[in-house]
């Protein structure tokens, strides 16, 4: 097999230290098919081109860094616009999670997992063992980018796992600990701290004082994003290990001091506590690519920066980063160098004074070149000669490192399946049992490392990076995924998935006039094709060595011809995609592109021959449009327009291009943070208008023209699913997406004959709604409250035509499923009361249902009612229309108790734009109508405050 030597690692490590950021670039155990004709083991994962790519994406083009700390700000922004469009009865969305819920190997799958049931989950850096549970099967695990999940069984062949809280403010777990004083109290920090840029930033420190039932963050840690290691001592006293020292706190996490050990490097590799029940030694380990030092101290709540002891006899530093773990006074330490191997492991017995090295190791390169992002080590705590190990794969030693047994392979074999890259393990119940937490998820095991099962089924945080949609099959979708491989989606809702082909999962298409054709892409221009629907997949090398990391493509559904990115200046065409003959493919040189490399293409759906593509890096930025597409010649710029716009960021990465209801409305979509992200023209490109308005600075990955309006529109962000229902330059209103997880989201997909939306999410899986729910139509808004009678419902909606057509209620217990509570029609009053008590029910959604008499469908926004309270004791409001307004806006609020009301008109900068007092004159629903003419065109807040009582709703005026 060709293996890419570090050659390539070294000149990308280079260049990322003359940026000043991210100092590690490293190509992990990633091979190509040995025979295309007979696919054999695809590797996973190549995180040095993953990180240079998403560093391009992502970085601040005026100061060539990635700005993490905005994701703060761009948290807090989305917590506002949530609360300004929740209004009383919180919105949501028809969103339906399709996970996988499982997944299995397809037959044409190079990479067999050694057992029928093994099921990959995603990438997974903590793991706890609940103490609070005396039969330890309660187990927590946290994932790199898709938040907390529990199972209270985890010795299940199918755990019962679930996600503690999806809307948490940080998705991004890397470290997880209990307090031994109170097991009820639970702490996780967030942000991988070892630079590898598919990570998620972090922010701070989350508690839990039930268990982990609920988890508030702390305010106090906000600004520790990037968090390696968090352990409490017998009194459960805080220690977190940073990227920026170590943290400190006496409180409860109330507040923190700087606890770093005088003359350490502050980034904080780790951080372990020798004893749970009594005062234990606090060891601590400093330097991620900065050579390692080791300190300790026996007094961890007291000591002093310059107070803790080096070791006699330290390990060496070098200079990449080191993984440790104890048992009382017995330690192993794997400090790996600059070529991100563990050349020895070492050991102390006695506390850490004084290490030598074990007297053999694994096999040489059993890091796999990759050990500065994926390193694990755990000792059996009932024998300390037990120990294991993780790099690609993990192994044991059991007479104290003198001997060494691989027990697990991350692809099926005579040895245990384990996914590759091992991340976090823990040696539990006396030592019998064993979780090991890798890029696949969590695997278990009931004898000490003998024998391996996974624990995935059920767990649900996958990292896609694309997604396709079947033209004609409703429950059928292809999506490539972060080191997990392509997977086929076919169920009805939350189900299982087949992983047809192996590998990192790329771009993945399906052709939408011939849907038997199918495609995945595995890392450059290697291509994965069915000509079978999706049953047999064989391997075509467009050329493994140009293109992107995850590189981008589109297929023209008509012309049967795939295109994607190639070396700089130049875009690939593959003729013949449908043929099963050796490929037909060229590179076309475009002069316009000069040294930049394509970063997008979208194939016109209205003219022939046509695409869009875009470009980053090397001379600039482009957005060009290319007619002649399949047959041009290199260096010809005939028939090719530039149409980049004028007010875009020249270094930009142009991420999206989004076509609507004819080639003159487009969107361009830059990713990277610290510029104007989205511009619109109706002209083809002659003049561009930036659409940004109020988004947070963020990534935004992906755009969609909404199919039956060129003034509305859907992006995929770094907190997951916006909208807005009028794009209207910098005025335009974007709204966070109710009832989608608050996860980065890379692409989104539209189906025309039911008008599905796909999202691939990066942590979360696949989730889907119709367009009409993402979108709902303007003027179109449900409101919601308990009342004296049950449930009152009150909407408005303004239709195209002004005919007889039908009002449906429905309801839902679960916000996915609806059922039909009552059809009224057209012309009756917008009103309803459901006749259900608040105390009968834990939850209910409510959404109206609109059909016209040409058939037309439309949908409202989805509310949600929570019982099992007295809600009406409060001031709320019920509607507000019209919705958007240009004169007047009436206002149907409930109020308790008679009084005096007050309003007043915010806009978005929290100014006060006009107030108004009056008599609310008696209890129950009032409403009010004031002028709101002279008011500039914008978004504002609406509120009433009636006996020191609030209630506030966002409004557009046109």
């Amino acid at each position: 097999m060709k293996i890419v030597t570090l050659t390539k690692i070294k000149l990308l490590f280079a260049v990322m230290l003359l940026l000043s950021i991210f100092s590690c670039y490293q190509v992990m155990h990633q091979d190509e098919p040995e025979n295309e004709e007979e696919e054999e083991k695809e590797r996973y994962d190549g995180p040095a081109e993953a990180m240079l790519q998403e560093f391009d994406k992502t970085k601040d083009p005026t100061l060539g860094v990635i700005p993490q700390f905005r994701m703060e700000a761009a948290r807090q922004k989305t917590r506002l616009l949530e609360e300004e469009n929740t209004g009383f009865a919180s919105r949501t969305v028809g969103w339906q999670e399709r996970g996988p819920f499982k997944d299995a190997p397809g037959v044409s799958n190079g990479n067999s997992r050694g057992t029928a049931n093994a099921s990959t989950g995603g990438r997974i850096r903590a793991v706890m063992v609940d103490a609070a549970d005396p039969t330890g099967k309660t187990v927590f695990v946290g994932s790199a980018s898709g938040g907390l999940w529990k199972t209270t069984d985890i010795t299940a062949a199918i755990p019962n796992w679930f996600p503690v809280d999806d809307f948490l403010s940080n998705l991004a777990i890397t470290a997880i600990t209990q307090d031994p004083s109170n097991p009820s109290i639970i702490y996780f920090c967030t942000g991988e701290s070892f630079f590898n840029i598919g990570s998620v930033q972090g922010e701070g420190v989350f508690k839990s004082v039930d268990g982990g039932a609920s988890f508030t963050q702390l305010p106090s840690s906000k600004s520790f994003t990037y968090c390696t290691r968090i352990v409490c001592d017998y009194q459960g006293k805080i220690y977190l290990a940073t990227r920026d020292g170590l943290k400190r706190s006496l409180n409860g996490g109330a507040s923190w001091d700087d606890a770093t050990p005088t003359g350490m490097d502050r980034r904080i590799c780790d951080l372990r506590i020798s004893s749970l029940a009594a005062p234990g030694r606090l060891h601590i380990v400093s330097g991620i690519f900065s050579a390692q030092t080791y300190r300790y101290t026996d007094a961890p709540q007291t000591v002093t920066n310059a107070g803790y002891t080096a070791a006699t006899s330290p390990f060496p530093g070098l200079n990449m980063r080191a993984e440790i773990a104890v048992n009382g006074n017995t330690l192993y330490a794997l400090p790996a160098n600059s070529s991100y191997e563990v050349p020895a492991i070492y050991k102390s017995i006695d506390g850490g004074a004084n290490w030598t090295v074990t007297g053999a190791q694994p096999t040489a390169g059993w890091a796999a070149g990759q050990a500065w992002y994926s390193l694990s080590v755990t000792i059996n705590p009932a024998n300390s000669n037990e120990v294991i190990v993780g790099g690609l794969d993990n192994w044991r030693s059991v007479d104290g490192g003198n001997t060494w047994t691989q027990i697990s392979s991350w692809i099926g074999t005579n040895v245990n399946y384990c996914h590759a890259d091992q991340h976090a393990a823990i040696w539990y119940d006396n030592g019998n049992k064993f979780l090991s937490a890798n890029d696949g998820g969590i695997f278990y095991s009931s004898d000490k490392g003998t024998t391996f099962t996974c624990r995935n089924i059920g767990l649900r945080i996958k990292q896609f990076y694309s997604v396709a949609i079947h033209p004609t099959t409703t429950d059928y979708f292809l999506a490539g995924a972060q080191d997990n491989g392509s997977h086929l989606l076919s169920s009805a809702g939350l189900g299982t998935s087949v992983e047809v082909t192996g590998g990192d999962g790329a771009f993945v298409h399906i052709d939408q006039n011939e849907p038997t054709y199918q495609f995945t892409s595995y890392v450059y221009n290697q291509v994965r094709r069915s000509r079978t629907g999706g049953a047999f997949w064989l391997s075509v090398d467009l050329n493994a060595s140009t293109g992107r990391f995850i590189n981008p493509s589109d297929y023209d559904n008509s012309a049967n011809i795939m295109y994607s990115s190639t070396i700089p200046g130049s875009y690939k065409r593959w003729l013949n995609p449908q043929a099963n003959l050796d490929p037909i493919e060229n590179d076309v040189t475009i002069p316009e592109l000069g040294t930049s490399q394509i970063s997008i293409i979208t194939v016109s759906p209205y003219t022939a021959d046509r695409m869009f593509v875009g470009s980053a890096g090397g001379n600039g930025s482009r957005l060009l449009r290319i007619s002649r597409a399949r047959t041009r010649a290199s260096n010809v710029s005939t028939d090719l327009l530039n149409i980049t716009p004028a007010n875009a960021n020249p270094n930009a990465y142009l991420s999206s291009i989004a076509i609507g209801s004819n080639e003159n409305n487009l969107i361009a979509c830059y990713a990277n943070f610290g510029i104007n992200n989205l511009f619109a023209t109706i002209d083809g490109g002659t003049n561009w208008t930036a659409i940004d308005g109020n988004l947070p600075d963020m990534p935004v990955r992906w755009v969609i023209f909404d199919p039956n309006s060129n003034t509305k529109a859907i992006i995929a962000t770094e907190l997951g699913v916006w909208f807005t229902n009028q794009i209207n330059g910098a005025s335009t209103v974007w709204i966070p997406s109710p009832g989608f997880p608050k996860v980065r989201t890379d692409m989104l997909q539209y189906r025309a004959s039911d008008g599905l939306v796909a999202a691939a999410t990066y942590g979360r899986g696949i989730w889907t709604s119709k367009a009409a729910e993402v979108l709902p139509v303007e003027n179109f808004e449900l409101s919601a409250a308990w009342a004296d009678k049950g449930a009152a419902l009150n909407w408005n909606f303004i239709a195209s035509n002004v005919g007889t057509g039908l009002f449906t209620v429905q309801s839902s217990s679960s916000g996915t499923t609806f059922n039909d509570v009552i059809t009224q029609n057209r012309t009756s009053a917008n009103d309803f009361t459901n006749k259900i008590n608040a105390v009968s029910v834990p939850t209910i959604y409510f959404r109206i249902k609109y059909t016209g008499i040409d058939g037309e469908i439309a949908y409202s926004n989805v509310v949600k009612l929570t019982g099992n309270k007295n809600t009406k004791s409060n001031v709320a409001i019920i509607g507000l229309y019209p919705n958007p307004t240009v004169n007047s806006i009436s206002v149907n609020y409930f109020t308790p108790t008679a009084g005096n009301a007050s309003y007043s008109i915010m806009d978005q900068t929290g100014r006060t734009v006009w107030h108004k007092s009056e008599k609310a004159g008696y209890q129950g629903n009032f409403i009010t109508t004031q002028n709101v003419s002279n008011l500039a065109a914008g978004a504002y807040i609406f509120s009433v405050t009636i006996n020191g009582e609030r209630t506030q709703q966002r409004f557009v005026k046109q």
